[in-house]
């Protein structure tokens, strides 16, 4: 005989069913979620041997701090995108330690005490990173709290003269010039110096994609350098298509324009987007050259060697390339040079 059941009774029928569904579904979850957390906390603590009980109490590793490697940059991700295209930063560097110039070298840092700094990495895809994967190990300033102090130990030097005639009036072609000094530890500088021959390396073995390694090898003195750009091209147009073929600002050197943001040697708005890096041999130097006017001020230079360097509209020469300018400055190993103002625009150096 057919037996039949209210609605209530049914669906009082139905909710059981769901409850014990629910509850099965839930002991499978938890029991997977017991498995799955049991490895994790045995990678993570490291040390010991794996325990028989998997009781470990759930948070105590529960941050994994995975190691990166460093990713690939921008620069600045390589590179910052606060900055117009045109901002470059100008590493120098000598090999042998003579003469070295900030030849070619522009970049966008500019005004002192303005802009707050932000610390944070902008990376601006300005380029692909090339077969050969740059090494981003050096750390700047890996204590804190004395990175915090630093500035206080910088030292500035400002208020340079050069008076030249300048469409029938006498004015200061050097204004607007700061050179800064003990801006980075020995320690750091060599870093970055070693970092540096890492990437010329690189480029001598062809393994730099496009156009980020270029070597003049004229014979006329003053002629024969190596450069090496990073980020957005200054050499050649900055369409989409040739930055494709520029390698992107590596983490290293992108921690070097960080920190000159976040101690206010640059302000936060004129963060550089390029890099130049110039190698001169012992007895070479550079011509001098007035900023290309596409790029902004300011002209930062980094020398990662003791060098000297002549400002001024008219410049003179002997045979071995020794210049000789209204203003002539001997600059040590580490020093910054900030020019902005007339000292960018009317003033070779």
């Amino acid at each position: 005989m057919q037996k039949f059941y209210s609605v209530a009774d049914v669906a009082a029928e139905l909710r059981r069913v769901a409850d014990a569904r629910a509850s099965a579904a839930y002991s499978e979850e938890e029991a997977a979620s017991t498995v799955i957390h049991e490895p994790m906390d045995e990678l993570v603590a490291m040390p010991a041997e794996p325990e028989p009980e998997p009781e470990l109490e759930p948070d105590h590793d529960h941050d994994p701090t995975p190691q990166d490697p460093a990713p690939e940059a921008e620069p600045d991700g390589a590179v910052n995108h606060p900055v117009s295209p045109n901002a470059a930063e100008v590493v120098d560097h000598e090999a042998d330690g003579e003469d070295s110039s900030g030849d070619s070298s522009d970049r966008k840092a500019p005004s002192t005490e303005d802009d707050a700094v932000a610390d944070g990495h902008d990376h601006t895809d300005q380029g692909s990173q090339g077969e050969h994967s740059l090494p981003e190990s050096y750390p700047i300033c890996s204590d804190h709290e004395e990175c915090l102090v630093r500035p206080e130990r910088i030292k500035i030097q400002k208020g340079f003269m050069a008076k030249e005639s300048v469409k029938g009036h006498m004015v200061n072609v050097v204004k607007g010039l700061k050179i800064y000094e003990d801006v980075f530890t020995t320690s750091e500088l060599m870093r970055v110096a070693d970092f540096i021959n890492e990437i010329r390396q690189a480029g001598r073995n062809g393994e730099l994609s496009g156009e980020t390694f270029i070597f003049f090898n004229k014979q006329i003195k003053g002629n024969k350098r190596e450069i090496i750009q990073l980020g957005v091209p200054l050499f050649q147009p900055t369409t989409e298509e040739s930055n494709c073929h520029i390698e992107a600002i590596p983490l290293v050197l992108q921690a070097v324009i960080d920190h000159l943001v976040l101690w206010r040697l640059i302000p936060e708005s004129r963060k550089p987007n390029s890099v130049i890096i110039n190698f001169f041999d012992e007895d070479e130097h550079s011509q001098p050259y007035f900023k290309p006017p596409h790029l902004d001020n300011p002209i930062s230079t980094l020398l990662l060697s003791e060098t000297t360097m002549a400002f001024g509209r008219s410049l003179v020469t002997d045979s071995n390339g020794n210049y000789k300018g209204p203003l002539t400055l001997s600059l040590k190993q580490g020093s910054l040079l900030v020019m902005r103002g007339n000292s960018a625009d009317m003033a070779r150096h």
